[in-house]
């Protein structure tokens, strides 16, 4: 051989080693984060029996319509090849105007009291849009709580819209407010229970997203819930259900998380992975070559991360803290 092709030779040679070598040592990862997971009593295998696919219903179809027509917005998340197949959203600006009305009225200082008590100039903007809106609220009470489509085995998932979902909450949580001002209680209540009835069916979804659109809205409107007459179901035990809930909710959405990371690493946008930024300085083309490894090294360490954040929330001595174990 020539000397000088002796020195690429070993170059190569000793990449070759190096990237064996690491992707030895993430596969080595990735099988301790399955074994950590059924460790913990939650096997990924096991998991993976429960993910069937989700259809829409009919209240899909009356939330798709009711999101285009009163805030401007898709039924799925922006970039999502679901909302690529919808139809852009007519008046998005004049939706966002009055969403921004809606704000104002969320927002204002209410006097903590048995009744609401708030200048009739506050609802001058949002007013004429009310009837509309308990048109919508009526609309969405009468079906079942709309379903978003989930499809295992699709390489790019479509999440449902949180900020379509968020800016209708926001709406109804304004017009509550409206309604309570007027003491019409049963249109506060008809609001926020609408509000409350979009958001249920997100349960069913294993996104983070949808417990976190699941938890946004909530708490957004639990406030207003508070001026509203006691109900039989009201009470600590209530909470105490709920809470419970949330909790098997966010374990269930941080192992679908793992699966995704452990089991199909290709399906993560390597966008958020990518070594090549200002940060780092490493070539394009270098980064094209290394990230695949990368990536998949990021996504096992994360798949392992997730089993160890489930298992310390689920540890009694975690439970028994104040805060259960939130600091």
């Amino acid at each position: 051989f020539a000397a000088p092709a002796v020195g690429p030779a070993f170059v190569a040679l000793g990449l070759g080693v190096f990237a064996w070598c690491y992707e030895a040592n993430t596969r080595s990862i990735s099988a301790a984060a399955e074994a950590r997971w059924t460790e913990i009593g939650l096997p990924l295998t096991e998991f993976e029996k429960t993910l069937i696919p989700i259809h829409e219903n009919p209240g899909s179809q009356i939330v798709r319509q009711v999101l285009r027509e009163q805030v401007g917005q898709r039924f799925y998340k922006e970039g999502t090849p679901a909302a690529a197949r919808e139809p852009a959203p007519p008046h998005a600006d004049s939706a966002r105007s009055l969403v921004d009305h809606a704000c104002n009225i969320i927002f204002l200082d209410l006097v903590p009291a048995d009744e609401v008590e708030v200048s009739a100039d506050s609802f001058a903007a949002f007013e004429p849009h009310a009837d509309a809106l308990a048109a919508a609220s009526r609309r969405i009470l009468d079906t079942a709580p709309a379903t978003w489509a989930f499809e295992p085995r699709e390489h790019e998932a479509s999440a449902p819209n949180f900020l379509g979902i968020r800016m209708f909450s926001q709406l109804v949580a304004a017009e509550s407010i409206r309604r309570l001002q007027a003491q019409d209680e049963q249109g506060a209540e008809r609001a926020l229970a609408a509000g409350l009835h979009v958001q249920e069916g997100l349960a069913e979804s294993p996104f983070l997203v949808s417990l976190m659109i699941r938890v946004a809205v909530k708490a957004l409107l639990a406030p207003k819930q508070a001026y509203l007459p006691a109900t039989d179901d009201d009470g600590f035990e209530r909470i105490a259900r709920e809470t419970a809930a949330l909790d098997a909710a966010l374990r269930r959405t941080l192992q679908y998380e793992a699966w995704i990371a452990v089991r199909h690493p290709e399906r993560l946008n390597s966008d958020h992975y990518t070594l090549h930024d200002e940060n780092r300085r490493i070539p394009k083309w270098a980064a094209r070559l290394v990230d695949p490894f990368y990536v998949r090294r990021q996504s096992a360490l994360a798949g392992l991360n997730l089993a160890e954040h489930v298992a310390i929330r689920r540890n009694p001595d975690t439970l028994a803290l104040d805060d259960f174990g939130a600091a």
